[in-house]
């Protein structure tokens, strides 16, 4: 068998008859490399296709849950719970970086591997799914989510993790992985951001608990939310994180096409989905009809919205696993005027997040 790879290795590299068709990808378990070659003449694009995906970009407390799963729910369209791929380069280095962060990073992926490969969420086929998931660790990230696209062709997979927005080189990685992908840039009015971070915060407070670093750099935002893991006592002023995460998306999105991204404010959906809905079906090229739009109004009724196994409980975000109902009292009407609730002294926006608020639609 060895000695037969090798061949057709040779063949691909010395002949002008084959070409290769795919990236090389390690087995670890079978400790080899496969290659999959094609005689030239047979069309390379008919036979290769980026998967179809929907890169939904957005700040933690940004209805990114309730509205990837909505869409998710959509005939065309297929919803994955927070992967968070993006944030290496490999499984191996993804495996590393979930062990250095204060959240349960890998339950989504591990989730979303039982359920497209083995066909429920139990904590046995959890545990299938962290076995294919070492056996590719060599694998990078994006060919990871394409091999999952594959799973659910021909419909659009649906990435969101909230986590990719931390990082310039995160973004930028994920078009240099799939410039062919949709961005869906979701945003929420900052006042309303702020009230629901602080809340989150005060849970932890109420418990007499020291919150996970990733909660408190939303809250106070020292300019470096992904390595600054060590509680400040630094004033809580969340506008920071709203302005600095929605920046990166804004900079990120000026370098791709523009019929490949859309902003949609998150309320919108929530309190109109039969406008704003299909603005975006017809944005992605799927159908629009009362069923789809129909369908796409029940988040409770993905995959991922309850609570999976004891071994991968989380994945998406808790508030969400608890009430995955479509709620538009979620979005009630915000002002970027008057003072904030968490200063002290009657402070209000400061001028750089208004005139960001104001060009995402905001007043």
């Amino acid at each position: 068998m060895r000695s037969t790879l090798r061949s057709a290795a040779l063949i691909d590299m010395r002949s002008d008859w084959f070409v290769e068709e795919r990236r090389r990808c390690r087995d670890t378990s079978a400790g080899r490399i496969r290659l999959q070659v094609k005689p030239r003449g047979v069309n390379r694009a008919a036979t290769i296709s980026e998967p179809r995906l929907l890169l939904m970009l957005g700040a933690p407390r940004s209805f990114t849950t309730v509205v990837s799963s909505m869409l998710g729910q959509h005939p065309e369209m297929y919803a994955l719970p927070e992967t968070n791929l993006f944030t290496a380069a490999d499984l191996a280095e993804w495996w590393q970086r979930s062990t250095q962060v204060q959240f349960r990073m890998t339950d989504g992926l591990r989730r979303a591997v039982a359920q497209l490969y083995f066909g429920e969420q139990t904590d046995g086929t959890i545990q299938r799914a962290a076995g294919w998931l070492w056996r590719r660790s060599t694998c990078s990230t994006g060919f990871i989510l394409e091999l999952l696209a594959d799973q659910v062709r021909p419909r659009i997979l649906i990435e969101k993790s909230p986590s990719t927005v931390h990082s310039e080189h995160w973004l930028r990685r994920t078009f240099e992985m799939f410039p062919r992908a949709k961005f869906l840039h979701l945003v929420r009015h900052p006042r309303a951001y702020g009230e629901s971070v602080l809340k989150q915060l005060s849970k932890w407070r109420w418990r007499r608990r020291e919150p996970p670093s990733w909660l408190f750099n939303l809250a106070t935002f020292e300019n470096n939310p992904v390595a600054g893991r060590v509680l400040q006592t630094t004033a809580v002023d969340p506008q920071k994180s709203w302005y600095a995460l929605n920046m990166k998306i804004c900079r990120f999105l000026t370098s791709i096409p523009d019929e490949q991204k859309l902003q949609v404010r998150g309320e919108d959906i929530l309190v109109d989905p039969d406008s704003v809905l299909p603005r975006i079906c017809n944005w992605l090229g799927v159908r629009v009809d009362a069923s789809a739009i129909d369908a796409m109004k029940h988040p409770e009724c993905s995959h991922y919205a309850s609570y999976g196994p004891p071994s991968a409980p989380m994945g998406n975000d808790h508030l969400f696993l608890e009430d995955p109902f479509l709620r538009p009292v979620r979005a009630a009407s915000q002002s970027l005027d008057g003072p904030l609730s968490w200063h002290a002294h009657g402070k209000g926006f400061t001028f750089e997040t208004k005139e960001l608020a104001s060009r995402l639609g905001y007043e």
